[in-house]
């Protein structure tokens, strides 16, 4: 998560029954994964329905979307950090062959 502030309709926070004030976050996982995803969790951002997402840079629809949270400060982006799956690995398994096990 970036220091960026919450979003304004969550940023409300509720008294508890013991008195003390609760925050919750709402997380959009899997920002990037595609185009319409991206675009869907700008769009529940905008509706006041999430607060933060998570961002698959290596998935094909995140390079045409990332201008989009640049948009909205209020949004929380943070990574996720996918180790396995269909998306092209960062770097080639001989400069990491610790973690693939070769």
């Amino acid at each position: 998560m970036t220091g960026r502030p919450h979003a304004p309709k969550l940023s409300r926070l509720a008294a508890s029954a013991d008195g003390r004030r609760r925050l919750l976050i709402v997380n959009a996982d899997d920002y990037g994964l595609t185009a319409r995803t991206s675009q869907v969790v700008v769009g529940l951002h905008r509706a006041g329905a999430v607060t933060s997402t998570s961002a698959l840079v290596l998935a094909p629809g995140f390079a045409p979307t990332a201008h989009l949270v640049a948009g909205h400060p209020t949004l929380g982006v943070g990574v996720h950090l996918c180790l396995v799956g269909p998306d092209p690995p960062l770097c080639p398994a001989t400069t990491i062959p610790t973690l693939v096990g070769r």
